[in-house]
């Protein structure tokens, strides 16, 4: 009787160690779920704007509408990336996750809402006439701006969330995330 109480701790140990190895594996130097999730997050948008700003500032074929369309293009293949990485990253392991992911679905949901308005502005520019061109190209970084500042703006309201102190200080002490918040 002795030895089954001794192999069941024994089982039950080493599947505790297991467990908790699994854990730490999934969160790498020691991070928290919830620095994982801020960093992974942070990163995905810091990334995006990067792309984003490459894409409205290079202009070195010129203005057309087709370089306008490429762009836009290029714009919209990056932000269903982006709307596709944030649901990838799923809802973060705190008492406010749900209200989380709601955040974040409903950034995906609004950055793509934006580019395939875009887009359409785009079809709408003129095929001549560099004023008009201009014109659309500053409502396209305008709007790709704010798509930046909603981003920062969704971070904020997930760090006021109640219950939500382990993202508010996951967020806090990321150094992307910082990054994003010194931006605005």
């Amino acid at each position: 009787m002795r030895t089954r109480v001794l192999s069941r701790r024994s089982i039950a140990l080493g599947a505790l160690a297991v467990s908790a190895m699994v854990v730490l594996t999934a969160c790498d130097d020691g991070e928290t779920a919830s620095e994982k999730w801020a960093g992974d997050v942070c990163g995905a948008v810091a990334s995006w704007e990067d792309t984003m700003s490459a894409i409205t500032t290079d202009f070195s074929d010129g203005i057309s509408r087709e370089v306008v369309s490429e762009k836009v293009a290029e714009a919209g293949d990056a932000t269903r990336e982006l709307a596709d990485e944030l649901r990838d990253i799923g809802a973060p392991e705190t008492e406010a996750s749900d209200e989380a992911q709601s955040a974040i679905e409903q950034l995906a949901d609004d950055v793509e809402s934006t580019v395939d308005g875009i887009r359409d502005e785009v079809e709408a520019l003129p095929s001549s006439g560099a004023d008009g061109l201009v014109a659309g190209v500053e409502e396209v970084r305008s709007e790709l701006s704010q798509l930046a500042v909603e981003a920062r703006v969704t971070l904020d309201q997930i760090r006021a969330l109640d219950s939500a102190d382990e993202l508010m200080t996951a967020i806090e002490g990321n150094e992307t995330c910082q990054d994003l918040r010194d931006e605005e």
